[in-house]
């Protein structure tokens, strides 16, 4: 699944997310590809609904959460304003969009 993801096989990652165990969905860092690969194959809803997800082992630092609600929140607003996604910027997205402090592990200080 992340050998296809990496390789730009979005649609193929995804049909292997769609065939994973129940109990892989458990771990952190599967949910996270599961993400990320959903909203590569245009499935916003599963990506913002995995994004509400609490998370209990990403580290403090760690931005890809918050660099997909970017994404995702990016797509959205260009669709419904007609915007190129070039045009908005993420402190406009941060600002208007704070993410949910659920998958906000970035440090404080």
């Amino acid at each position: 699944m992340s050998l296809l993801n990496e390789a730009g096989e979005f649609q193929k990652a995804w049909d292997e997310c769609q065939n994973l165990p129940p109990e892989a969905l458990d771990f952190d860092q599967v949910q996270i590809l599961r993400a990320s690969i959903a909203y590569q194959v245009g499935l916003l809803d599963e990506t913002e609904e995995t994004l509400r997800l609490e998370y209990v082992s990403v580290r403090e630092g760690e931005v890809i959460l918050i660099d997909l609600w970017v994404e995702l929140l990016r797509k959205r607003i260009s669709v419904e304003t007609g915007r190129s996604p070039d045009e908005i910027s993420r402190k406009e997205i941060e600002t208007a969009y704070p993410p949910p402090l659920t998958i906000d592990f970035r440090s404080a200080g």
